[in-house]
């Protein structure tokens, strides 16, 4: 659903479709209120349903990178609720993309198709997170959610493909030169 919002987002947008692009903070809303559910704590804790599911730092980056490039292209679009929910949502990956925390990917998955390739041994399935797998997500947000520039310093540089490279200058943070001694 996040993606289709993204599509909807970039089409009402371009097109001109002023009263259907309207509609959309109210869509974000809905969206992301169901989609961070509360924690242990009875808060949303940044942990997107996808992730509770499915236990997969894969499918939380999925649900997260669509409102990330929402916030790009239409920040107009998101209102200042959905935007806190979306920065939670990149909070939560901050230990494992630090490595202060690991994650076993699909360990307590509770559906089926996620089940049934994890024992078949396939490896997108089972092990642990990579962080790498979070650099484009948090590269891309960067620029319009500076509080966690901090702690993703280190991810500004030249591993991109060129689409990214080129959103991550449009959005004002393009890549560092090489320092030379």
């Amino acid at each position: 659903m996040a993606r289709r919002l993204e599509i909807r987002a970039v089409a009402t947008t371009v097109a001109g479709l002023t009263p259907l692009r309207a509609q959309l903070p109210g869509q974000l809303s809905e969206f992301t209120a169901r989609n961070y559910i509360a924690g242990p704590s009875g808060h949303p804790d940044g942990r997107t349903f996808d992730f509770r599911q499915r236990d997969a730092l894969h499918y939380h980056i999925a649900a997260v990178r669509p409102l990330v490039e929402i916030a790009l292209f239409a920040p107009d679009l998101i209102t200042p609720e959905v935007r806190a929910k979306v920065l939670s949502g990149l909070d939560f990956l901050k230990p494992y993309f630090l490595r202060q925390a690991t994650h076993e990917e699909f360990a307590a998955t509770t559906v089926s198709f996620d089940l049934d390739r994890r024992d078949d041994g396939n490896p997108v399935f089972q092990g642990p997170w990579d962080p790498d797998h979070g650099r484009l997500v948090l590269r891309l947000a960067r620029p319009v959610f500076p509080e966690i520039r901090p702690w993703t310093e280190d991810i500004v540089d030249a591993r991109y493909d060129p689409r990214s490279k080129l959103l991550a200058a449009i959005y004002g943070e393009p890549q560092r030169r090489a320092q030379w001694p």
